[in-house]
This record gives structure tokens, C-alpha cells and sequence, in this order.
């Protein structure tokens, strides 16, 4: 007989396990899976003699009791000992079954919210960020939200994806994928006691078109570019103004910008080291004398040392809680910019990119270029830290280059 300290001890495997008590009550253990928790779960079965074959055959019932450890040792012993007394059990865990399968029937809600509690353990705070928007402004709203899981039919779900623009209904169809799944993994079951099927649509989006990757709108003639300088020189917010400088002054994506701690200021080197970019990999940002002196500016604005973990563009009055993604795009909106057609936050790498390109290939390089604004190459890992650190010194010059150009425009007359 089993007892409670060996099955504490029991390690899974990558293969199901029986661990038999005797008299037909064993504890199942299935393999290890590879995203999840492992369910342990209380079996039994019985025997009976057929009279008109006189062979032992297997009862029709054969379920499972409860979990382990929430079903103690003890208490499967006496589930066991209460279904052996009847003459066929099958009409007792039938109502076993019938209040175990209620009392996990949720709404769709309650298990987006319990998968969405464990998605934010395995993802970068960015995600988190996105996917919070996208529960608060379309699923939590939604009449999908408040239905039972299993009364949710694939009609649905395609008449909420029919009401969102085409990249915003593929997001949402992620959460309802991921939602199903998480449901059939951790054993929320049809009211029949039936394995949940996810009626998710499975073909394309119906009316919406397939979606195309387009191009960040970014300003690039001259005159515009020197009205944008000017009116972020002259944004109110301070921690919101120094953001915009820094994408505008760098090049470097929102979210490395946002990522920055005072920790990753190299001052003697005059280098800020971002620790995880877009394409998985740390990268170096050379500061120019402009960006550096903005750093300083916020650094003495705190008027004491800030803690090195806590973030350089943070949310207001939150220093270890870093600023939003959606704070640029708000703040070139209320300069007057449109973010869809004219510009956007992460248009200051097309502004950045277009301009260098045309000023400083010949001189500095087109790779040096492509190097800051960390696009992909088709090089191994070690020979990118080469490059990296062949191009720092070349990228030190484009940098104080860009920011001295940034300045001059900023003062510069055009003619009418």
C-alpha cells in the first residue's frame, strides 16, 4: 500500500506512471509535458466474476475520483471503500462526475484571466503591455467574456473578430487559441464530461483581408524634420520630452529606449549597454555629447542618486516601473502629428536610417549604419560582437554626426 511520504518523494518522468494502492485504487501520473503542470489524479476500477463465461472481467466503470494532492490518501481510500459497496458504481460516480464536471464549468472570462495570469510569467513586460490592452479594450468588453467555456461555438468568436480591423482580430484570435488550450490542458471540460474542442475558426478571417507588414511612417524632408525638433525641444513633460530626444538623437527602437536602467550608463565609456533587443542579443549605444547632457539633465532633476535598477523613462512618480509604449505616440499626437500617416514613435529609425544613408554612406559606411539601428545581419553570433565592436568607434562619430545635424536644424532658416 501506498503511503503519503513515498507519494511526495515521486518524481515525473517522461513517461505515465501507476502508482497501485491495491484493491483496484492506483494514483496516475502522466508524463511530463513540455508547458504546463503535471495533474496527478486518484484511478480506481473493479472486477466481477461473469457467471455465463465464468472469466473475471473488468467492470464497465473505470474513472478517476480526484486529484492529488487536493484528494488526500485517505480520503481516495475512503471513495474507494464507498463505491465498493455498491452494486454498480458506475451509477454513483456518475454523480460524482456529473458535480465534479459543474463545479469546473467557467466562463470564457474566468479562464482567459487565469491564462493570461500564467502568460505573463514566460514573456518580456512589452508583451504583457500589448496583450493587458488588447483583454481591456476587446475581450474583457465583449459578450463572449461572460459566457459559459463550453457554450462558446465558433460563430461566436468569428462575429467578435468581424468587429476589429484585420491585424487586431489575428491578435485576438492568439488569446482565444491560447485561452482553448489552456482550458483542455488544465481539464476544463465539457458539461458532458467530453474533451473541449476549441472552436476557434481555423480558416482565414472571413471578410478581413490578409495582413501586410508596412512601413513606419517617419518624417524625412528637411523643413518637417526641423518643425518636429523644435517642438519636441519644447515639450512640457520633461521625462516625455528627454524619451523623444533620446529616439530622436539615436535611432534605437521604443522599446530598448523604454528598457534603459540607470545601471546600463556606461558614463566613463559614454556607451549605454541595452542588455536584450528586439533580435535577442545585448547591444551598445554610443551616447553623443547631446544625449549624454540630456541623461544628466533628468539625472539631476531627482536632486539625489537614482537607484541603478530603476528605470531612466519611467511612468510618472514610478521610477521602478517603466514608461508606457503608448507614451511617444500620445505625446507626437498632442504636438499635432498624425501616428498613422505623418509620424510615428518608431519613425525616428526611418527618419534616422533615410537621412544617414544619404549624408554618410560613402563616408562612414552603409554597414556602420544599418550597425546603429541594429537591423539584422546574416552573421553568427561571434562574428556579430566583431563587427559591434569594430563599428563602435565608427559609430561614435556617426552618432555625434547625427546629433550636431539634429541641432543645426533645429535653428536653421528656410527659405520661403
Amino acid at each position: 500500500m501506498l503511503t503519503t511520504k513515498e507519494l511526495d518523494s515521486v518524481k515525473v518522468t517522461n513517461k505515465p506512471q501507476k502508482l497501485f494502492d491495491g484493491d483496484g485504487l492506483y494514483l496516475y501520473i502522466p508524463a511530463k509535458p513540455l508547458k504546463g503542470k503535471v495533474i496527478k489524479k486518484w484511478c480506481y476500477y473493479f472486477y466481477f466474476w461473469d457467471v455465463t463465461s465464468k472469466k473475471t472481467k473488468q467492470a464497465v466503470y473505470k474513472g478517476w475520483i480526484g486529484e492529488y494532492p487536493a484528494t488526500t490518501l485517505a480520503e481516495a481510500r475512503r471513495i474507494k471503500d464507498e463505491l465498493k459497496k455498491v452494486k454498480n458504481p458506475n451509477d454513483v460516480y456518475e454523480e460524482l462526475d456529473k458535480d465534479r464536471v459543474e463545479s469546473q464549468l467557467k466562463t470564457f472570462g474566468e479562464v482567459a484571466e487565469l491564462w493570461f495570469e500564467e502568460y505573463q510569467r514566460i514573456v518580456a513586460e512589452s508583451t504583457i503591455e500589448k496583450v493587458e490592452q488588447r483583454m481591456r479594450a476587446h475581450i474583457r468588453k465583449h459578450e463572449n467574456y461572460n459566457k459559459k467555456l463550453c457554450d462558446i461555438r465558433t460563430k461566436d468568436i468569428a462575429d467578435h473578430l468581424k468587429t476589429v480591423n484585420a491585424p487586431t482580430a489575428e491578435k485576438l484570435k492568439a488569446i482565444y487559441n491560447a485561452t482553448f488550450k489552456y482550458a483542455r490542458e488544465y481539464g476544463y471540460a465539457d458539461r458532458d464530461g467530453k474533451e473541449l474542442i476549441n472552436p476557434t475558426p481555423k480558416d482565414a478571417l472571413l471578410r478581413h483581408k490578409a495582413h501586410k507588414e508596412k512601413k513606419y511612417p517617419g518624417i524625412t524632408d528637411e523643413r518637417k524634420l526641423a518643425g518636429l525638433i523644435r517642438a519636441i525641444y519644447g515639450y512640457e513633460c520633461k521625462i516625455v520630452r528627454g524619451a523623444l530626444f533620446f529616439l530622436l538623437h539615436c535611432g534605437t527602437r521604443g522599446g530598448d529606449m523604454r528598457n534603459i536602467k540607470w545601471e546600463n550608463i556606461d558614463w566613463d565609456n559614454k556607451v549605454i549597454n541595452v542588455e536584450k533587443t528586439k533580435n535577442n542579443h545585448p547591444f551598445v549605444v554610443p551616447m553623443s555629447r547631446q544625449v549624454e547632457n540630456m541623461l544628466l539633465n533628468i539625472k539631476e532633476q531627482r536632486r539625489c542618486e537614482p537607484d541603478p535598477e530603476e528605470y531612466v523613462f519611467h511612468r510618472e512618480g514610478m521610477f521602478k516601473s517603466r514608461m508606457s509604449n503608448m507614451t511617444t505616440n500620445s505625446a507626437l499626437r498632442r504636438l499635432g502629428y498624425d501616428t498613422i500617416q505623418e509620424h510615428t514613435s518608431h519613425g525616428f529609425r526611418t527618419t534616422f536610417s533615410t537621412l544617414a544613408h544619404e549624408k554618410w554612406d560613402k563616408e562612414i559606411g552603409y554597414g556602420v549604419i544599418e550597425q546603429q539601428i541594429d537591423h539584422k545581419s546574416h552573421t553568427t553570433a561571434v562574428s556579430r560582437i566583431y563587427n559591434e565592436s569594430e563599428h563602435l568607434d565608427d559609430r561614435r562619430v556617426l552618432m555625434q554626426k547625427w546629433s550636431d545635424y539634429i541641432d543645426e536644424l533645429a535653428i536653421k532658416k528656410f527659405d520661403n
